[in-house]
């Protein structure tokens, strides 16, 4: 893994959670910040795990699944 990336990834996170949260916290925007958050760690892993050359399977095999199950519940008998 090359530090130069990882130290972008991180710098980047960083930038970003101080141009959001603080905003978030003032106006008391709990669950946004929670959902920002979660974003945050999960974008945070996926990147770091390509960043390791780690094969991350594709996203799409778990929007198909979820659009899938949605569709079955409102089929028709």
């Amino acid at each position: 893994m090359n530090l130069l990336y990882f130290s972008l990834l991180v710098a980047a996170l960083i930038v970003l959670a101080l141009y959001e949260i603080p905003a978030m916290v003032k106006r008391k925007h709990w669950r946004d910040l929670a959902v920002f958050s979660a974003l945050s760690l999960m974008v945070f892993t996926v990147t770091l795990l390509l960043l390791m050359n780690v094969d991350v399977p594709s996203p799409l095999r778990l929007v198909e699944a979820l659009a899938d199950a949605i569709r079955s519940l409102w089929a028709r008998p």
